[in-house]
């Protein structure tokens, strides 16, 4: 087709033969231009294909069914979702089944959860009042309920049909997983409030415009007023702070909210309009998988912190915009240290605490950026790219690791040589993946050596040095191009183009992950081995609890599993006593094993945990053979390491 991206980049290819090489950087960013709007366009399309579809389809359905097809979704969601959305979805459905008797309605069932929250008794026995201030979970606890009878009104009683309905709606639109801007609460409110006094839900900016707006907005402002007074302390009546409330409606009301293409746009402007606090920007630079609605949410008003800092730059008339009057709260932590919401769920032993993007970049000991980049010369190419996002992993001092970020830019002089169908003149555009060993190591100058292979869809990578030739780094690269191969090296000079932003998370080591194993590992099920691979949260394999007994306890979370990387494994070969048989056991090298402090056998109450690299060949650990419950002493025959997937 001549409207495709592929056509249009050839032409211009033949194009370039008869240019000057002065004039090839121009050339090459209009090529990629052209490729872009003309994908665009055939993006366009199948989206407007795409999008009749569902309108027509959705035009013979009744709200009802569109209803029970949005819970639905949720419950598919949730079932394959691996991370902390499908913990609470099971520990709810196991509180709804425990306190249930399957004849009440959503209406009673969100009472029972909401006085069993106010306890902090969410497995009936165990409380978590001792590390959540009570009249602050309290607080947590009415929202909620408020929340789910709001939901129960839009959706109707047919879409609570199942505990799993109930629960799906719970951790989707209602649970604050994530700690909550206070921004996002008040719009939402204001949302809400308006509901009542319109009868339909209008999405913001145009709620604004919107009759009754002006009622439901100075109704939670003085909602909101009266609450900072109280944590304040101070005792005071409704309708206090109402000039301040009426000053703030008169901004908004008079404001021309122009057109945004995003919403994040709009909220970077409209809550500093409505003096309340963004989230601190610096708090997830990189944004997390978010699986629920709620958490959607507030990511994107962590992008609108973001927009307001490119904006305005990092200053202090700009940091107060992001100051919170009050502590933000978040479902996690309910389990923050001992976990009890978490031992609710496994009923058997307590769990870590959650780690965001940024702990987890520190705990990998890495750096990364994503870079759009673009090249052209012959033999001897120039090369410029832009980082879309950069920080990491900075370093260790003792137990507290060091993380920044910031916006980045690079220049490289690049030799190559190969065979390609264009001739010696070259114009590339590419977009790399880079993985360094500290966030100082991809700054400043660096060597490198690669090579890339294309037929219209390029695959390319490097090694990265410093000028002194010590290791620092790797990049995986993609792009467009036509049929060839290319082998390159060159040098390069990067460099920050803004702002460093620089956060310490103490004592975070202690919290990282401990190991994991590779993908094609076994473990025992109640059916039979399975590869890890093949596991999903809600299944059950053989563990170990405490006094050294074999049970079959529940997948809850999958913390770091990267089916695409390789990564170095402890492997052990380990003889049962009184066999001649060996098995072998394969796991990351920090991951800890129970073993005899003494190369001889001992008692299990006598084992010593210690990480699996630092197991010596002839120590004595504990196995479990296929259908056994009880543990026996095995002898290390073998500890190697071995690259695994």
């Amino acid at each position: 087709s001549h409207s495709s991206p592929l056509w249009l980049s050839v032409r211009l290819l033949k194009q370039l033969k008869q240019l000057k090489q002065v004039e090839m950087a121009a050339v090459a960013l209009l090529m990629l231009a052209a490729a872009a709007a003309a994908m665009k366009t055939h993006d366009l399309t199948n989206q407007s294909d795409a999008a009749a579809k569902l309108i027509a389809r959705r035009n013979n359905m009744t709200c009802q069914e569109m209803n029970r097809q949005r819970v639905d979704g949720m419950k598919d969601d949730l079932d394959q979702s691996h991370g902390f959305d499908a913990m609470f979805y099971r520990g709810c459905l196991k509180f709804v089944k425990a306190n249930g008797d399957g004849k009440h309605g959503a209406a009673e069932q969100t009472e029972k959860l909401g006085a069993a929250c106010k306890k902090g008794t969410f497995d009936g026995t165990n409380s978590v009042l001792t590390k959540v201030d009570p009249s602050k979970l309290a607080a947590e606890c009415d929202r909620a309920v408020h929340q789910m009878d709001i939901q129960l009104n839009i959706l109707g009683e047919d879409s609570f049909k199942t505990d799993e309905d109930f629960c799906a709606v719970f951790v989707d639109l209602v649970l604050p997983i994530d700690e909550e801007p206070e921004c996002m609460r008040f719009v939402e409110d204001v949302s809400h409030e308006h509901l009542k006094y319109a009868g339909v839900a209008h999405h913001w900016p145009r709620i604004v415009y919107e009759k009754h707006f002006d009622e439901a907005f100075m109704t939670v402002c003085l909602e909101d007023k009266k609450l900072d007074e109280e944590e304040d302390g101070r005792e005071t009546m409704f309708g206090a702070g109402a000039e301040e409330c009426r000053l703030i409606l008169e901004r908004i009301m008079a404001a021309k909210w122009g057109h945004y293409k995003r919403l994040s746009s709009f909220f970077a402007v409209a809550c500093p309009v409505m003096g309340l606090p963004l989230p601190d920007p610096s708090g997830k630079t990189f944004d997390p998988m978010a699986g629920t609605k709620r958490a959607m949410a507030v990511q994107m008003f962590h992008r609108a912190s973001h927009v307001v800092l490119a904006k305005h730059g990092n200053t202090s008339e700009t940091a107060k915009l992001f100051a919170s009057k009050r502590k933000p709260f978040s479902a996690l932590q309910l389990v923050h240290e001992l976990d009890d919401l978490e031992t609710s769920v496994s009923a058997k032993s307590p769990r870590r605490r959650r780690l965001n993007e940024n702990q987890r970049s520190c705990c990998s000991g890495k750096a990364y950026n994503w870079e759009l980049g673009v090249a052209a010369g012959a033999s001897i190419t120039v090369s410029g790219s832009v980082s879309l996002a950069a920080g990491g992993f900075n370093g260790w001092q003792d137990k507290t690791c060091y993380f920044k970020t910031a916006n980045v830019k690079e220049v490289c002089l690049n030799w190559d040589f190969g065979f390609d169908m264009d001739g010696p003149l070259e114009v590339e555009a590419s977009v790399a993946r880079g993985f360094f060993k500290s966030y100082n190591d991809m700054l400043g100058d660096s060597a490198y050596v690669g090579g890339s292979a294309c037929f219209i869809l390029c695959v390319g990578g490097s090694v990265i040095t410093n000028l002194q030739g010590q290791y620092i780094g790797e990049t995986v690269e993609f792009g467009f191009g036509l049929p060839g191969v290319d082998f390159e090296g060159g040098v390069c000079k990067c460099m920050p183009t803004g702002n460093t932003y620089e956060r310490i998370f103490h004592n975070l080591q202690d919290h990282c992950p401990s190991g994991c194993f590779p993908e094609d590992a076994t473990v025992e099920t109640p059916d039979g081995k399975k590869k890890m691979h093949q596991l999903q949260v809600g299944d059950r394999v053989l563990a170990v609890n405490d006094a050294g007994e074999a049970f079959f306890d529940e997948i809850y979370f999958f913390g770091h599993a990267d089916h695409k990387a390789m990564s170095p494994m402890v492997q052990l070969q380990i003889q049962e006593l009184g066999s001649n048989s060996s098995l072998e056991l394969n796991l990351s090298p920090d991951h800890f094993l129970h073993k005899c402090p003494k190369l001889q056998p001992c008692l299990w109450k006598e084992a010593e945990a210690a990480y699996a690299a630092a197991v010596p060949e002839e120590a004595y650990v504990w196995t479990a053979s296929a259908g056994a419950t009880e543990l026996k002493l095995g002898r290390v025959l073998l500890n190697r390491m071995v690259p695994k997937q």
